[in-house]
């Protein structure tokens, strides 16, 4: 059940399987619909074999019984329960809302570089807050930041000692978890 922006990824996606799974085709029509510039009528599907259009109460019903709050607000805003508007609608109301945390959780990720570790100690601390902050960026985006980022911000926070003793892990040939296990180490 959707109830908020922070699961609209993972629902969406799950509501796109069901509605290919259960009539194959759906999931174009869908994309189609969330890229419509105006409201959907009848006449937005004259080119279409299928009975898209009649779909459409069924469409907004499966939506409406699937989410909550927010979410359920948008469903009810759409006149004559117009499934696809409905889609539509969620995609504009939650779509921009995941962007932004996206950047936020990055540049959280990438912010860290402002500040270098003192000492060991310290440093320690830090891998641990960057292996957080990677963690939530890879929940966010759904993919892990890119290795060479990671090394980049690795690199910028490590004590002047850990550096030293670090510098031949570094590079293109090298990969994050050997720089990680060197610095840690």
């Amino acid at each position: 059940v959707l109830t908020s922006a922070d699961h609209w990824k993972r629902w969406k996606g799950d509501m796109e399987e069901y509605c290919e799974e259960t009539f194959p085709g759906m999931k174009d029509i869908m994309e189609q619909a969330r890229k419509a510039d105006e409201d959907i009528q009848e006449s937005w599907f004259n080119g279409t074999d299928d009975c898209w259009s009649e779909r459409s109460d069924k469409q907004w019903s499966l939506l409406r019984r699937f989410s909550e709050g927010e979410a359920r607000r948008v469903l009810l805003s759409v006149s004559n329960n117009n499934g696809w508007n409905a889609w539509r609608k969620l995609h504009q109301n939650f779509e921009s809302s995941i962007v932004m945390r996206e950047a936020q959780a990055m540049a959280q990720f990438t912010g860290m570089v402002n500040r270098r570790a003192k000492n060991r100690v310290e440093t320690r601390a830090m891998m641990l807050e960057l292996e957080e902050r990677a963690r939530r960026v890879e929940e966010v985006t759904e993919q892990p930041p890119d290795e060479r980022h990671t090394m980049s911000i690795i690199m910028g926070i490590l004590d002047g000692e850990t550096l030293k003793h670090t510098i031949h892990f570094q590079g293109l040939k090298k990969s994050v978890a050997e720089l990680k296990r060197k610095v840690m180490e």
